[in-house]
């Protein structure tokens, strides 16, 4: 019963492991899912030759959450494994299909909390990880690099971004030497005008400088956001 319950527990570590490792790699301006699809790659030692995978290796912080990742994926197979052998020696077959009912029982409660508390777990996890590593860059994925450091990118916009509410034409991103091709909002693609306005969470796809792209969208300082200025006003 021991190992049973031991197995649960590994399972349910290797899933906090995954999703921090997404979060980290999010931290670093990676876009969201492609952060999430990259952690469970390096932490299952699946190792998919993409783009993003060659941007983590050319990125130093992305390379050390990968190492990170791909050590713990190793171990925690290890450890499953040697479980799932442990638990496999039992004193008669009762005892063994007590093991298989425990485990289902268990594996079935574990998938039921993960499904119910997602959100809330992740939060918990995301605010964990950001204290630890740093602040939210813009989340950004390389379609197509073309050379003079021009290319494609898709980016979300993020909470608290200059951007935000301001028409296209106000943002001058020609200054940046960018160019918004697309804007996905609630699943659905707009190609925009001059009049346009982003919005939180956003996802747009844009040409020009790549390395002008996290400057151009970054957050608001915090002493500058909407959030702020009451308190600034009480002090003052």
């Amino acid at each position: 019963m021991t190992s049973v319950i031991a197995l649960i527990l590994l399972v349910i570590a290797a899933w906090f492991v995954v999703v921090a490792g997404g979060i980290a790699f999010e931290s670093t301006g990676m876009d969201r899912e492609m952060a999430r699809f990259q952690a469970l790659s390096a932490f299952t030692g699946t190792g998919f030759t993409t783009l993003a995978a060659e941007q983590i290796v050319e990125h130093r912080v992305r390379r050390r959450i990968a190492m990170t990742l791909i050590i713990l994926g190793w171990a925690g197979a290890a450890s499953v494994v040697a479980t799932m052998i442990r638990s496999l020696y039992v004193d008669s077959a009762l005892k063994g299909l007590e093991n298989i009912a425990l485990g289902v029982a268990l594996a079935g409660l574990s998938i039921f909390a993960i499904r119910r508390y997602s959100d809330e777990l992740v939060s918990a996890v995301r605010r964990v990880v950001m204290k630890r590593v740093g602040g939210i860059l813009v989340p950004q994925e390389d379609l197509l690099r073309v050379d003079g450091g021009l290319g494609l990118s898709r980016i979300e916009v993020p909470e608290f971004s200059r951007v935000i509410g301001v028409p296209l034409k106000d943002l001058h991103l020609r200054r940046d030497q960018l160019s918004i091709v697309l804007i996905e909002r609630n699943h659905h693609s707009i190609v925009p005008n001059a009049d346009s306005v982003l919005e939180h969470k956003d996802h747009v796809v844009l040409f020009g400088r790549l390395d002008s792209v996290q400057a151009a969208f970054a957050p608001l300082p915090h002493e500058v956001r909407p959030e702020a200025e009451p308190e600034a006003r009480q002090q003052a």
